[in-house]
């Protein structure tokens, strides 16, 4: 039995992407098992598929997805396993799902806030085109919100702002699509306004590093890795199953952007597009920035994070040296990684970019 993995583009640079990954390459050490990369679906012409054979489709477009879970079902029929934050059927084909509950998260934040005495709430940073997103969509519709409640990141984050700036005093509180657009909507608003704002996207490290702290929810992208593969082995055992949909927990944090007011049972009942657009929102600057500091905090381990501490209070290489009984030449080469990470060239750049996001 073997096993095919392939991404979308445009997604790769994203730590969720990675994280899954990540965690189908865990299970594949612990297991044994192959598991190949594919950069294209046409790379699939140049091996034999087993009638056991599965593959992964890790990807967040709509229309990418529903073009690649196609051509897979010709070779995979129902082996086919999408890992995203997505639970929509797409219209034709037969895939099963391994999915945070994303629809969910909206409810629980949408009654969470009202339970809090918001009535007025936005839905903000909806990527077009995003299978998630979508979703989140439908489901804070669902709650009684209208169209004129959705705001798009249709080509920026500030954009984004822009809009939702003309509108502004019709809200008490905003419902962010991912933790980048909660910390560029806090920023933009800098700490002028009442509003209550929370995060219903994916956990990033940056949520921790950035001040004030955010209400969020926190999605473990590396457990995918080893539910898809316990999926593959109840595919496997059961022939007459066309599909299965898991649904992983995600765990929610209250933070400082809804005044720390603690989530009561009455906040956990329920209530009752263009391909290139996801181009933009992985390319737009702001979040670019965001997550070339995700992709450092990831990468750091207690001596980088002791490192980056002493770097925010000004300390000389001298002086963190000293301080971490270190070389002098052995702080540098740990900085020079870590510009190389954040694609600045300087200990300013470095610093100036960890300001912007820092407590």
């Amino acid at each position: 039995m073997s096993f095919y993995a392939i991404g979308e583009p445009e997604c790769q640079s994203s730590n969720w992407y990675n994280d899954i990954v990540s965690g189908l390459m865990k299970e594949k050490r612990r297991k044994r098992f192959a598991l190949i990369m594919l950069d294209s679906i046409d790379e699939l012409e140049h091996y034999t598929i087993a009638d056991e054979d599965v593959i992964f489709v890790i990807g967040a477009n709509t229309n990418w997805l529903a073009s690649i879970i196609q051509l897979c079902e010709i070779r995979f029929h129902n082996r086919v396993i999408l890992l995203s934050d997505h639970e929509n059927r797409l219209g034709f084909g037969k895939y099963s799902i391994v999915t945070s509950d994303v629809a969910h998260d909206i409810q629980v934040f949408y009654n969470y806030l009202l339970s809090c005495g918001k009535t007025r709430i936005a839905l903000y940073g909806i990527v077009p085109g995003s299978a998630a997103d979508d979703l989140r969509k439908k489901s804070f519709l669902s709650c009684g919100a209208t169209e004129e409640d959705l705001f798009y990141n249709s080509e920026s984050l500030s954009k984004c702002f822009e809009d939702f700036a003309r509108r502004l005093n019709d809200y008490d509180a905003v419902i962010c699509v991912s933790n980048y657009a909660a910390i560029s909507l806090i920023r933009f608003l800098n700490n002028k306004n009442h509003l209550f704002v929370a995060s219903c996207g994916s956990g990033t490290l940056l949520t921790h590093f950035f001040a004030p702290s955010i209400t969020h929810t926190h999605i473990d992208y590396l457990a995918f890795g080893s539910a898809a593969i316990n999926l593959c082995h109840i595919l496997q055992n059961s022939k007459s199953i066309d599909s299965i949909n898991i649904f992983l927990e995600s765990k929610l944090f209250i933070g400082e952007t809804t005044n720390n007011i603690p989530l009561t049972p009455k906040s956990l009942s329920e209530t009752n597009i263009d391909y290139k657009s996801t181009d933009k929102h992985y390319s737009d600057s702001e979040i670019d920035e965001m997550l070339r500091i995700e992709t450092l905090l990831n990468s750091c381990d207690e001596e980088d994070f002791l490192l980056l501490d002493n770097l925010l209070n000004n300390m000389t290489y001298a002086q963190i040296a000293e301080k971490m009984y270190m070389s002098t030449n052995g702080v540098k080469y740990k900085m020079k990684k870590m510009f190389q990470i954040c694609k600045v060239s300087s200990k300013c750049e470095l610093i100036d970019l960890l300001n912007k996001y820092k407590r």
